[in-house]
């Protein structure tokens, strides 16, 4: 989801970075918050409001974070696509022992890559739901969307 210069501006009214606490934020790295809420017509009616909110970031913050998720991502698939070809060559001729070593070689490096650390000093991405923008929405009734709306 897409956010004008002038939305970030508003949303983050003239703080600092938000994970860092240190740095100017950089328009186009804020972390976006999608939010939505129900709304009730007179009718008896109702329909969903979607609004979002940009976390104010720096550049060195979303570097260390796109750092820690690609970390978890390469140490994930890299052992179970490993593990996919030593089965294809050489195995047992179960699939579903084949399915289960490569889901235990893949939760085996989700545990090394989970330990990626970020920066000293700097929260991660699931902060960005206590920004005092995100709080205010909340306290009036709205809730935090997982994924985006569809297009119209």
């Amino acid at each position: 989801m897409a956010i004008s210069k002038e939305e970030e501006l508003l949303d983050w009214q003239g703080s600092k970075c938000w994970f860092c606490d240190r740095r100017p934020p950089v328009h186009g790295m804020s972390k976006v918050v999608i939010m939505r809420k129900v709304q009730y017509g007179a009718d008896g009616g109702m329909k969903w409001l979607c609004s979002s909110v940009a976390v104010p970031c720096c550049a060195a913050c979303r570097a260390g974070q796109e750092r820690a998720r690609r970390i978890l991502l390469y140490s994930v698939f890299g052992p179970a696509l490993a593990m996919s070809l030593i089965m294809a060559l050489w195995g047992p001729d179960d699939f579903w022992v084949k399915a289960f070593l490569v889901f235990v070689a893949g939760g085996a490096g989700g545990l090394f890559g989970g330990s990626a650390r970020l920066p000293a000093g700097q929260k991660p991405e699931s902060e960005a739901a206590s920004f005092k923008a995100v709080q205010t929405m909340l306290e009036g009734g709205w809730a935090i969307m997982d994924t985006p709306p569809p297009a119209p």
